[in-house]
């Protein structure tokens, strides 16, 4: 098993709390290069068509691009996520989303700094008492070249879709936006 960090996120306080994930790839310094040790580029099977059940903990599943469209979609075109703000989703008659975004430059793998690593949570105020979204890079590689995109940032996120649609993270610093993406069989992806 390797360890991948899920995020607490209570306003101003982040707490990293260790959740073991099977056959999860960890972020190494190989060669210099900050990859996802294991990364294959053979891959048969695309991950969002397969069963939700197969990639979740017992008990659990894979939310569909629809599940996540509840807060990536807008009603007012691109949704930029490099700093905070919020938008207002088409979902449930028109939910007002909010986006918080922080930037970590502690963090190393090896030799490597991967600097102004986004972290960030979107969540409602509706009083539902859910938790928020949060996710974090270094995020999806889909060659030899590592996940280094520009940034570490390029997040690929896993749904359920049998029509292989996806969502990603894209962009630069300055313009950093959601948008659809189906991705490729052997793009990595980030399991939330």
């Amino acid at each position: 098993m390797c360890p991948v960090f899920l995020f607490h996120y209570f306003h101003e306080q982040v707490e990293l709390i260790p959740y073991p994930v099977p056959a999860g790839l960890e972020v190494k310094d190989i060669d210099g290069v900050a990859s996802l040790d294991g990364f294959s580029s053979d891959v048969t099977v695309h991950m969002n068509t397969l069963d939700p059940h197969v990639l979740a903990p017992d008990g659990y599943e894979v939310p569909s691009f629809d599940d996540f469209g509840r807060i990536f979609n807008s009603t007012g075109g691109y949704i930029w996520i490099m700093w905070d703000g919020s938008h207002t989703s088409p979902w449930n008659g028109g939910t007002l989303i909010q986006r918080r975004n922080k930037r970590r430059n502690d963090v190393t793998v090896g030799s490597i700094a991967l600097g102004n690593l986004f972290y960030m949570a979107m969540y409602t105020e509706d009083g539902s008492g859910n938790e928020p979204v949060v996710w974090y890079g270094a995020g999806a590689q889909w060659n030899g070249s590592g996940v280094k995109h520009a940034h570490y940032n390029s997040i690929l996120f896993t749904v359920y879709s049998p029509e292989k649609k996806g969502w990603y993270f894209n962009g630069n610093m300055d313009a950093y936006y959601i948008t659809q993406n189906g991705a490729i069989l052997f793009q990595t992806v980030c399991l939330r």
